[in-house]
C-alpha cells in the first residue's frame, strides 16, 4: 500500500470496507462462488465534495484521475456542478466487478490463489469438508492448517480408536502435535464431517474420542532431608495424581503456595515440601490419605487466599499446621505490602484466632503479603519456633 493512496479523500474508508470483506470470509465465497455476492459498491460523492471544498481545481482533478486508474475497481462517472460555475465529469461510485479484483486492491493476490487451490484439492479428496473451508479461510492458511487437514479429515471419517492420547491418533502424513496446533479447527473439522457426534468444546471432543489425558507435571517435590534423596535427586515435579502416591519416610510435610518459598526452605530432618499449587493443594490433600498420618505444615499468603486455602485444607487435614500466618508479620514487612485484589470481605471457617486477627488486619488494608517477600532468617526462626530441629 503505498502512501498517495492513503493519501487519496475516501480510500482509507474503502480499504476498511474491503478488509471486513475479507475477513468475515464473504469474499472468499465470492472467489469460488460468482453468484455468492454482488459486486462491491463504494460511493464516492462526499469524498468529492470534501476535496472540492477546498477550491483547488487542480487538486480536484488529481483525485478524479487517482479513482478512474489507481484502484483495481471501476469508476463511474457523473456530470456535476463541482465548485462555482465549473460543472464537469466526475467518479462518483467505484465498483469491483469480482472477487479477485477486491484480492488485488487489497494486495492479497497470492493468498486469493493459494485459496483457490486449497479449494479444488478438498473438492476432489475431502468434499464433505468443503463448508469448514470457508468458514475458516484465513486462519485455514495462517494455522497451517493445509493440506494436513485433509489426511486428518479421512482419519475423523474412518473413525477414531478409542483409549488413545492425543498424540497417538493417526493421520497420514501428519506430525503429532498436528490437532494440538489449533483444537478449533480441529474439532469444526471433525463437527463437520460428523454432525451427529458434534462437539461444542474441546472437552466434549476428547469425551467422543475417549482419549486419555497426559497428566501436566505441576506438583514441586523437594526432599529436606539428605539422607531420603533419590540417587541424589533432591527436587522433581509430579502430576497430582502422582504426588498423592509419592509417600516417602518422613515425618513431616511442609506445603507452600508459592513455588519460590519451596525452594527457599532450609534442610531438615525426615522433612519435605510440596509446592507450586496453589488451590491445587486441596486436591492433592484428598488424594493423599498418608498426609492425614504426619504432620503437616502450611506456608501461604497473607491475604485473602491464603487464608482461604488454609481453610479447605483444613477440611481435608483438619491437624495442618501454619507458619508465617500471624498479625505480627504485617508490622514486620510494611514495605512488601500490596493490595489484595480477593474477596476480603468472608472469613474463612477454620482459622485459629491468631489467624483470623492476621486475616482482619488484611481485610481492613485490603492488603495482602506475600511469602517471597520474607527473609530467610525469619523463616528459620519461626521453624525453630515451631520446635523443629534441622
Amino acid at each position: 500500500m503505498t502512501g498517495k493512496k492513503m493519501e487519496a479523500a475516501g480510500y482509507a474508508e474503502l480499504r476498511r470496507k474491503l478488509l471486513g470483506l475479507e475477513r468475515s470470509g464473504r469474499l472468499y465465497r465470492w472467489l469460488v462462488d460468482a453468484q455468492a455476492m454482488k459486486p462491491v459498491s463504494f460511493l464516492l460523492n462526499k469524498y468529492c465534495q470534501q476535496v472540492a471544498e477546498q477550491g483547488d481545481l487542480t487538486l480536484l482533478r488529481q483525485w478524479a484521475d487517482f479513482w478512474r486508474k489507481g484502484t483495481h475497481g471501476t469508476a463511474q462517472e457523473a456530470r456535476r456542478d463541482v465548485m462555482p460555475g465549473v460543472r464537469t465529469m466526475i467518479p462518483v461510485r467505484l465498483v469491483f466487478l469480482d472477487a479477485r479484483s477486491v484480492f488485488s486492491e487489497l494486495g492479497e493476490s497470492r493468498r486469493a490463489e493459494a485459496f483457490l487451490l486449497m479449494h479444488r484439492q478438498m473438492q476432489q479428496e475431502l468434499p464433505a469438508a468443503i463448508s469448514w473451508l470457508l468458514d475458516y479461510p484465513r486462519r485455514i492458511q495462517e494455522r497451517g492448517f493445509f493440506p494436513g487437514c485433509l489426511a486428518l479429515g479421512k482419519a475423523f471419517l474412518a473413525g477414531i480408536e478409542p483409549g488413545q492420547y492425543l498424540r497417538e491418533i493417526q493421520a497420514e502424513g501428519v506430525d503429532t502435535k498436528f490437532m494440538e496446533r489449533d483444537m478449533l479447527l480441529t474439532r469444526s473439522l471433525w463437527n463437520v464431517l460428523n454432525p451427529g457426534r458434534f462437539a461444542a468444546n474441546e472437552a466434549e471432543l476428547r469425551e467422543l474420542w475417549q482419549t486419555r489425558q497426559v497428566e501436566i507435571p505441576n506438583v514441586g517435590v523437594r526432599v529436606l532431608d539428605e539422607q531420603l534423596g533419590w540417587y541424589g535427586v533432591m527436587k522433581f515435579f509430579l502430576s497430582v495424581d502422582e504426588a498423592a502416591k509419592c509417600r516417602l519416610p518422613v515425618r513431616r510435610v511442609f506445603i507452600t503456595e508459592n513455588k519460590v518459598n519451596g525452594y527457599r526452605l532450609p534442610m531438615m530432618a525426615g522433612s519435605m515440601v510440596l509446592f507450586g499449587m496453589g488451590y491445587g493443594v486441596v486436591e492433592l490433600a484428598r488424594k493423599a490419605v498418608w498426609l492425614r498420618d504426619i504432620e503437616v505444615i502450611y506456608w501461604g499468603d497473607l491475604d485473602s487466599n491464603g487464608f482461604d486455602i488454609l481453610s479447605q485444607l483444613r477440611a481435608e487435614l483438619p491437624g495442618v499446621k501454619s507458619m508465617l500466618m500471624t498479625p505480627e508479620l504485617w508490622t514486620c514487612y510494611p514495605e512488601a505490602v500490596v493490595t489484595d485484589e480477593g474477596d476480603c470481605q468472608r472469613i474463612p471457617d477454620r482459622l485459629t484466632v491468631r489467624e483470623k486477627q492476621a486475616w482482619a488486619i488484611g481485610r481492613e488494608r485490603h492488603a495482602r503479603l506475600e511469602q517471597e517477600r520474607i527473609s530467610l532468617k525469619d523463616v528459620e526462626a519461626a521453624i525453630a519456633d515451631m520446635g523443629i530441629d534441622g
